[in-house]
């Protein structure tokens, strides 16, 4: 169904240099270098962005909010951009066409480092409050976000759709995946919906 060929031998004598520095999420993903290293090309350079910004953020926390937010705008616009410059329409195949430019590009995951840096950065401020909330509402909350969180990963296809709706169907679930998983390790972190992770856990 897929033009699924990749010339790793080919590549990698003309592109390991890319894979050295970890940038071949830079480049079109016909001419990677092991096609599954894009992920830590995006680890490596978000770590390191990830270390200015804390420093940044010692010396100056209003202008570093203020550049983990343009970076999150510059992301949704990125998106939308190449949706519409694509015609993306959200289908399995289009996904994997445009892969290089919807899928492992930096802008294009800097979305989720965000949530994940977010969610630190808030348990670290809130750690040494009082964990308020009643039993019944931490059950309810924590079965929604797993069926969110399930939900996000086993969705059904959909229909072709818009660039528009697609490309806005595309963040949202992004967003949304990004959210309930730095909800679900904040609230594993103070103690609560261990039987979630548990799951995990456990020994088959």
């Amino acid at each position: 169904m897929y033009h699924t060929e990749h010339k790793m031998n080919v590549n990698c004598e003309k592109y390991w240099w890319r894979n050295v520095f970890f940038i071949q999420n830079f480049y079109d993903h016909n001419d990677m270098c092991g096609l599954w290293t894009w992920s830590l090309a995006c680890d490596m350079q978000f770590a390191v962005l990830a270390t200015v910004l804390l420093f940044l953020y010692v010396k100056d926390p209003k202008r570093t909010k203020l550049c983990l937010s343009g970076l999150a705008v510059a992301s949704v616009v990125y998106t939308y951009f190449y949706g519409f410059k694509l015609n993306f329409d959200g289908s399995l195949e289009s996904t994997f066409v445009f892969l290089t430019e919807i899928y492992i590009h930096p802008l294009a995951r800097i979305l989720a480092y965000i949530s994940g840096g977010i969610a630190g950065w808030f348990f670290v401020k809130q750690k040494h409050l009082p964990f308020t909330v009643g039993k019944k509402t931490q059950q309810f909350i924590s079965f929604l976000i797993t069926l969110v969180f399930f939900g996000c990963v086993f969705k059904p296809p959909f229909q072709t759709l818009s660039p528009f709706i697609s490309t806005s169907i595309l963040l949202l679930e992004r967003i949304i995946f990004a959210l309930t998983c730095s909800i679900l390790i904040v609230a594993n972190a103070h103690g609560c919906m261990r039987w979630f992770f548990r799951l995990f856990e456990t020994v088959v």
